[in-house]
C-alpha cells in the first residue's frame, strides 16, 4: 500500500495507467492507487476464500516476476555501460545476470509445479493488465496526435496568426470591462482553440484575457526541490507564450498559476479570486470532446473542468466549458 501506488503513478505518468492516478494528494498519498489495490486484494481473497496456500502461489509467481524484469533491467544497463568501455561495469554485469537467472529459474518451475492451483489465475490476470496497460498507452498516443493536429489548426503568432489591425492593447486587462478568465494547460493548440472559440462566440465582446494555469506536483516531479522549481519554470515559459498569442489577436492580457497537488481547489481558489478583481469577468475551460464517446474515454480523462464549475457556480462565479472537438479516428488513420 506505500510502494504499489507509487509504481501505478510512475505508469500513469509514462501513460501506461489512467493520469489521474499520478496526481498525489493532499497527504501526498495516491488515495486511487490504495483503492484500487484494497479492490484487488478484496477480489483475491473472495476467489481464494482466505485459502493461504492459493495466495502464496499467486504472490509468488508476480513477485518473481517482478524480480525477473527488475534484473532483466538490470543487465540490459550494465550490459550497455559494458559495450561502451566502463570499467566498473564487469561486476555488476554478473551480478545481476545470475540474479536474472536463479529468479527466472524459480518463477518457471513454480508456475509449471502450481499451474493448477492458482498458477492458471495468476497468469490470467497479469496477462490482462498487461492487455490493459498496452490500450491505455496506445489511447493516450492516440489522443496526443489527435491534440497535436489542433497546433496545425491553430497554429501559434509565429507561425502565421493574423493579428488585429488596430494593434494589440498594452497592459493588463481593464477591471471595468468584460474579461475572460481562460484556465490553459501547456502552451499549445488546445488552448488557442479554446480563446478562438471563445471569441467567436462572443466577438467583439472581451477586451482582455487572463491566462490561468495549475501546475500539478506529481509523482513525476515530487523528487526534490531542483524539480519543483523547474515545474515552476516551465508554467511560466507557457503563460509568457499565451501572453504573446492573446496580444497578437489585440487583447490586454495577464496571467496567473499555481501549484499544487491536485487541480481542482487551487483552482477554484484562483478562480474566485480573479472573479473578485474582475467583477465583470467570465471563467472559461476547455474540455476535449470526442467524436466518438464512450465509456472508455470517460474513465481515461477525467471530467476536471466540470468539477471546477460546479465548485465555482456553488460560490456564485459564472462559468462555462468551452468544447474542443478532436477524432481520435482521424487520428488513428494518420498513424498508418
Amino acid at each position: 500500500f506505500v510502494d504499489g501506488p507509487r509504481v501505478m503513478a510512475n505508469m500513469a505518468v509514462d501513460s501506461w495507467l489512467p493520469h489521474r492516478l499520478s496526481a498525489l494528494s493532499d497527504r501526498l498519498t495516491i488515495k486511487n492507487g490504495v483503492v484500487l489495490l484494497s479492490t484487488a486484494s478484496l477480489a483475491a481473497l473472495l476467489y481464494t476464500g482466505g485459502d493461504v496456500r492459493r495466495l502464496v502461489v499467486m504472490y509468488a509467481i508476480d513477485v518473481f516476476l517482478t524480480f525477473s524484469l527488475s534484473q532483466l533491467g538490470m543487465t540490459r544497463y550494465f550490459w550497455t555501460e559494458r559495450k561502451r568501455g566502463a570499467e566498473r561495469a564487469f561486476r555488476p554485469l554478473v551480478v545481476h545476470g545470475v540474479g536474472l537467472a536463479l529468479c527466472a529459474t524459480i518463477l518457471v518451475v513454480t508456475t509449471i509445479e502450481k499451474f493448477r492451483e492458482g498458477g492458471w489465475i495468476t497468469i490470467l490476470a497479469t496477462g490482462a493488465l498487461l492487455a490493459l496497460c498496452v490500450s491505455v498507452e496506445r489511447h493516450y498516443a492516440t489522443v496526443g496526435r489527435a491534440v497535436h493536429s489542433l497546433d496545425e489548426a491553430h497554429p501559434a503568432p509565429t507561425e502565421g496568426v493574423p493579428t488585429v489591425p488596430n494593434g494589440s492593447r498594452a497592459g493588463p486587462p481593464n477591471a471595468e470591462q468584460a474579461v475572460a478568465i481562460l484556465f490553459v494547460g501547456g502552451y499549445g493548440g488546445l488552448g488557442r482553440s479554446a480563446l478562438y472559440t471563445l471569441l467567436r462566440m462572443f466577438p467583439g465582446h472581451f477586451s482582455g484575457v487572463v491566462f490561468v494555469t495549475v501546475a500539478i506536483v506529481d509523482s513525476d516531479v515530487f523528487k526534490g526541490r531542483d524539480e519543483v522549481k523547474s515545474l515552476e519554470i516551465r508554467t511560466r515559459e507557457a503563460l509568457l507564450a499565451y501572453e504573446r498569442f492573446g496580444r497578437s489577436l489585440g487583447l490586454s492580457v495577464d496571467s496567473t498559476y499555481a501549484i499544487g497537488p491536485e487541480i481542482a481547489e487551487p483552482a477554484e481558489r484562483l478562480g474566485a479570486e480573479l472573479f473578485g478583481r474582475y467583477p465583470k469577468g467570465l471563467v472559461v475551460a476547455g474540455q476535449l470532446v470526442f467524436a466518438q464517446e464512450s465509456a472508455w474515454n470517460r474513465v481515461l480523462h477525467n471530467e476536471t473542468a466540470f468539477m471546477i464549475q460546479r465548485k465555482l457556480q456553488h460560490r456564485g462565479v459564472p462559468m462555462i466549458v468551452l468544447p474542443v472537438r478532436v477524432d481520435l479516428a482521424e487520428a488513428r488513420k494518420a498513424s498508418g
